[in-house]
């Protein structure tokens, strides 16, 4: 078996490898597993018990897709081995509106992703995984670094928004990007601070799921919490945070519809 081992061998187009000794193997269409249990069939007619191992060393069209916020999605074709960032700069890089996450799904017959968050999907045939986008980009863990295999799928998602509406400097949405999380103090810095007229007291937090039937309404005292007298108040994706003006106050400024409407329409700013 001298003559086999430590050798690469190409798939014909047919889908067999010349071997050796052991003639044409099919090998496409079958997982390294299914493979190498051919191999070793065949090499049983001359060595007892043989145990040949197989590996992939370079996939010649290799279909990856990246869906999601990235500057140019869509599926690619890769010529050799091409890790996850030699991926995304394929792609353009990731867009200003990206997530702090990505998700990647590998069919299970290339093995389970090599990451220590990897699971199987509910349908069994994929393997999937998040990866921290800061992380990845800082290489602060080169092992998210991982090698994409054929029809790999990776999902990059829009980064959830908090929105800073009413009687504040700067009025608009803020994207958490590679952030988990805000608090009101944070979204209120982010607005530039909240003005001179507003009723701070009587500010309201609106919660807006993509189930309107689910939205709901916090009263919030944003003065107390500016002041240092109350605890700061975590925000969600999604979230609204209005702060009043006196004469938002008088003219009756006080439907959820009226604060979301003009949440709609502000713009968008990166955390």
């Amino acid at each position: 078996m001298d003559e086999i081992v430590g050798k690469p061998y190409r798939i014909d187009p047919a889908g067999y490898v010349s071997l050796p000794m052991l003639g044409r193997v099919k090998a496409g269409g079958m997982t390294i597993s299914d493979f190498e249990t051919q191999l070793n069939h065949a090499a049983a007619k001359y060595v007892r018990d043989p145990e040949l191992v197989a590996s992939v060393t370079e996939f010649h069209s290799q279909p990856v897709s990246v869906v999601g916020a990235v500057q140019q999605p869509g599926a690619q074709q890769l010529q050799g081995k091409k890790n996850l960032m030699q991926l995304i700069s394929m792609v353009g890089g990731f867009r200003s509106d990206a997530g702090n996450t990505l998700s990647v799904a590998r069919e299970i017959q290339w093995g389970p992703l090599p990451l220590p968050n990897a699971k199987t999907d509910p349908s069994g045939d994929y393997s999937v995984a998040e990866i921290s986008i800061q992380e990845l980009l800082l290489e602060k863990n080169p092992r998210l670094n991982i090698l994409m295999m054929p029809n790999d799928v990776v999902t990059v998602p829009v980064s959830d928004t908090v929105y800073v509406v009413g009687d504040v400097h700067k009025a608009g949405g803020f994207l958490l990007g590679e952030h988990k999380d805000m608090t009101v103090l944070q979204a209120v810095a982010l607005a530039e601070g909240i003005d001179g007229t507003s009723d701070a007291k009587h500010s309201r937090i609106i919660h807006h799921p993509a189930d309107a039937s689910q939205r709901t309404e916090t009263p919030i005292d944003v003065k107390r919490i500016l002041a240092g007298k109350s605890e700061d108040v975590p925000l969600d994706g999604g979230d609204i945070l209005f702060i009043p003006g006196s004469l938002s106050k008088k003219a009756g400024l006080k439907t959820v519809e009226a604060v979301i409407q003009t949440a709609s329409g502000i713009a968008i700013w990166r955390f």
